[in-house]
């Protein structure tokens, strides 16, 4: 039930880390204020729309767990004896390096598809 709760929060904290990007913009390649901040939320909504955070951290909380926890039984086992608590802790701890890195992978793709977006449409993404 802990290994739940704790996998649950982290990727809670990891689906809103996407939500404050902004891409960079050349003011001088912005001839129209109005429409500028129609593709900004145009773009904003693609990017999510082709972004799915949640997944992303899950299947790599899955992966990791699994890894973790072999790793983790194996090493128990052979220093401490106890393998069940090497699973469980090695679950924990490999889940959430999994969902952080899923998750730093599913921002990134956010981030790129959000600013070549912006390119598309004629502004000069800065960052």
């Amino acid at each position: 039930m802990r290994i739940k709760i704790a996998i649950s929060s982290i990727l809670l904290a990891l689906a809103a880390s996407c939500v404050g990007y902004r891409p960079v913009i050349d003011p001088a390649s912005v001839q129209d204020q109005e429409r500028f901040q129609a593709d900004l939320a145009e773009c904003q909504n693609i990017a999510r729309w082709n972004t799915d955070t949640g997944a992303s951290a899950a299947g790599g909380a899955v992966v990791g767990g699994a890894i973790g926890a072999g790793l983790g039984a194996a090493i128990a086992g052979i220093f401490g004896g106890n393998v069940g608590e090497g699973l469980a802790a090695g679950a924990v701890l490999g889940g959430a390096q999994g969902a952080f890195g899923g998750t730093a992978a599913s921002e990134s793709r956010y981030q790129q598809i959000y600013a070549n977006c912006m390119r598309g449409r004629g502004y000069n993404v800065l960052y």
